[in-house]
């Protein structure tokens, strides 16, 4: 799977959701040109849910909660022809409560 690489055309896109267990989700995505031969696109995500599941052993009632936090920045540089620099940085951060 690859995700999308930068182009020179401006997009931004952002989408969200809605559940059960307090769930709601975002994600958005952004799309520029910064100079002549240099592209940035920038994604993020975040999710969250209470979870549901009881361990009855550990006396906690959402053992199953998320909390998830996703960014992605990719750079293209092409400063000739014979030249295109792609550079990808990913952070991440999940907090979740699996058993």
């Amino acid at each position: 799977m690859r995700s999308t690489n930068p182009t020179d055309h401006f997009e931004m896109k952002y989408s969200t959701s809605f559940g059960t267990d307090n769930h709601h989700c975002g994600s958005s995505v952004m799309n520029v040109r910064l100079m002549k031969n240099m592209n940035m696109r920038l994604t993020s995500v975040y999710n969250y849910s209470d979870g549901f599941r009881e361990n009855v052993s550990q006396n906690i009632t959402d053992s199953n909660k998320r909390e998830e936090a996703f960014s992605r920045m990719k750079l293209s540089y092409d400063p000739i022809d014979r030249l295109s620099i792609l550079a990808t940085i990913i952070y991440t951060e999940l907090d979740n409560g699996y058993d």
